[in-house]
């Protein structure tokens, strides 16, 4: 009997200390390899994000200089870090939280009329909400297809002066916010010449742009 006990009490002793193993090891993934982990993700996801965005002004560029009318083209944005950018797939519990937000609308600040219609140049604009490394904000502006990005690294794509991308003034502004994929539309409806200042004529691409 007195053995039985010893037994008893060494496995009760070997449960609790693997338990404390256990423990100790979660702990210190989650204070070290998850905020690691999370932080890889979201500066790749910012790397990412703005090539997605140069391709986004690309395309848009491609379509006018094509003179492709009524073609619908599409970009695709990934509005959150995967968990294929941290380097620790077989894990899947969650990294980080970062998001972003997508908003397309027109330039109200910015209107011309053309033939009784009035138009306003388009706006994209994404802002990242990350939670380890700085949020980042990527702007496309047609006035004169710039793409400015402000965040770790700021900088300028610059546009074109003599074109100029519009839409229709007073379009519903369009919000797509998550950490999914956001697949931007777009087709150009119509081009026309007009000033945009006294001496400068310029073509106005008129665009009908969605998000989903």
């Amino acid at each position: 009997m007195p053995g039985r006990k010893d037994e008893g009490v060494s496995e009760v002793i070997s449960f609790v200390l693997i338990l404390a193993m256990l423990i100790v090891a979660f702990s210190l993934w989650a204070i070290y390899a998850v905020p690691a982990g999370g932080e890889q993700m979201e500066e790749v996801h910012n790397v990412n994000v703005q090539l997605q965005f140069s391709d986004l002004k690309t395309g848009i560029e491609n379509v006018w200089l094509s003179n492709s009318t009524g073609v619908i083209r599409e970009s695709v944005l990934m509005l959150g870090p995967d968990i294929s950018e941290s380097g620790l797939e077989i894990l899947s519990f969650p990294l980080t939280r970062a998001s972003g937000t997508l908003r397309i609308e027109a330039d109200e600040s910015n209107r011309i009329t053309f033939e009784d219609v009035t138009y306003s140049p388009l706006v994209i604009r994404y802002v990242s909400a990350n939670a380890y490394v700085e949020d980042m904000d990527l702007l496309y502006w047609g006035g004169d297809g710039s793409v400015t990005v402000s965040g770790s690294t700021s900088y300028t794509l610059t546009g074109h002066q003599n074109h100029r991308v519009m839409v229709r003034a007073g379009m519903e502004d369009q919000i797509l916010s998550g950490q999914g994929r956001a697949v931007v539309e777009y087709r150009m409806v119509k081009t026309f010449v007009a000033k945009y200042s006294s001496e400068i004529d310029a073509d106005w691409h008129v665009f009908e742009v969605s998000v989903r």
